[in-house]
């Protein structure tokens, strides 16, 4: 049920995933399964974010923190420290969310897990972005995509992505956007994993007032170039020709 809850979250059903997970939740607390149980408090956190309620994530990820402090593992007290860093952010509590990103990251570097590291880096370099810092985001991104693109993962990919198309829409950068979140379109389309309504408002947000220079079809043109990327394309693009 965990697991399943899991696959229909990144397909975008989070009804079932939701229900799912509870579910499982249920099972787990009869087995008195405590990292299971802080697990799938956190995912039920992290839908809660896609939903727009970041107050019940935060209850979520803060009870989920409780029981990894209690149990002493790094890797996962990390994960929770960065999610209510993302649901501060989400706040606009820049300061309090850069404290808790930065704290992670310093764990998941001593725990030595790459994957985690680079999602903690892309999470930092939004708030870092969000505070106006755009040289120190792109160092963040750069080192990020460096560490995913080992593994293929085309969802966190996707992510990445869709944040350095957000920080070249705030540099005016508007064909780097586009082709960005073309490519990152073209992925998400190739696993079947959407953008919850949520996460796709907090990028329109962005990147549509930047584009309006450009007509419709111009935008709709360089969104279809970037789609028609290969992966290594759009890696190589992403790290070269903003900050290098």
């Amino acid at each position: 049920m965990h697991y399943a809850g899991t696959v229909a979250a990144q397909q975008g059903d989070f009804v079932t995933s939701r229900q799912l997970y509870e579910q499982s939740l249920e099972f787990r607390r009869e087995l008195n399964d405590r990292p299971q149980i802080a697990h799938l408090l956190n995912n039920l956190g992290i839908l809660k974010r896609f939903n727009g309620d970041s107050t019940g994530a935060r209850v979520l990820y803060e009870e989920s923190l409780t029981i990894r402090r209690e149990l002493g593992d790094k890797k996962w007290i990390a994960q929770s420290l960065n999610n209510i860093g993302n649901v501060a952010m989400d706040q606009d509590n820049l300061a309090e969310a850069r404290s808790y990103l930065e704290e992670a990251l310093v764990m998941l570097r001593q725990v030595g897990d790459p994957w985690e590291i680079a999602n903690g880096l892309n999470n930092l370099g939004n708030v870092v972005r969000t505070q106006g810092d755009y040289q120190a985001a792109w160092l963040l991104y750069s080192e990020s995509l460096e560490i995913y693109q080992q593994y293929g993962d085309k969802r966190a990919l996707a992510y990445l992505f869709e944040d350095m198309g957000c920080l070249a829409a705030l540099e005016g950068q508007v064909e780097r956007t586009l082709l960005l979140i073309g490519s990152a379109s073209n992925l998400r389309e190739a696993i079947g994993s959407p953008l919850s309504s949520g996460e796709r408002e907090k990028i329109d947000h962005i990147v549509k007032p930047a584009c309006q220079k450009l007509s419709q079809a111009a935008q709709e043109a360089l969104i279809n170039t970037g789609k028609a990327l290969t992966l290594e394309q759009t890696i190589q693009f992403a790290l070269t020709g903003m900050h290098d």
